[in-house]
């Protein structure tokens, strides 16, 4: 056993084994999906960790500050190799995934507090995280693609005078 030399120690080491456990979810869930491999993960986490899962996302606290400075590098990256996000800036791909971690978040949260209906099991509610990222990318890829129109029409007005 450990011993701490104050709160903020022992809190720094849970936070430090936190993202270990996610780390090594995220490996064990890996299929080259981002998405699906994030939500697997973070679904096992509020399953398998209820308790810490909820103290740690559902109540008032800096601990978690850490976990997003090491975590979300890790996550861009794991992007970047997913074809249906080719294209993107790094900027772009920190909305998407923004965007999909509120999702997930919420799932999870329903999850680790009981709040999903009984008949609905994990594949269902993997079922439901992936069609919201085809959803998510779907969205990002038709706005960069209006954007792009948008420029490419101004250019070429721009050009023709």
């Amino acid at each position: 056993m450990q011993n701490f030399k104050d709160t903020n120690e022992l809190i720094d080491a849970l936070v430090e084994r936190i993202i270990s456990i996610s780390q090594q979810l995220l490996i064990e869930e890996s299929t080259g999906n981002p998405f699906y491999d994030m939500g697997n993960a973070s679904l096992r986490f509020a399953m398998e960790y209820n308790v810490l899962f909820k103290d740690l996302v559902m109540k008032n606290n800096s601990y978690m500050k850490d976990y997003d400075e090491k975590m979300i590098p890790t996550l861009i990256k794991e992007m970047k190799n997913d074809p249906e996000l080719k294209g993107f800036t790094e900027d772009e791909l920190k909305i998407i995934l923004l965007k999909m971690r509120i999702f997930q978040l919420g799932l999870s949260v329903m999850v680790a507090n009981g709040l999903m209906p009984k008949d609905y099991k994990k594949q269902d509610l993997m079922d439901i995280l992936s069609s919201t990222a085809d959803d998510v990318i779907l969205s990002a890829q038709l706005s960069k693609s209006q954007l792009d129109k948008v420029k490419l029409t101004f250019r070429w007005s721009f050009d023709s005078t």
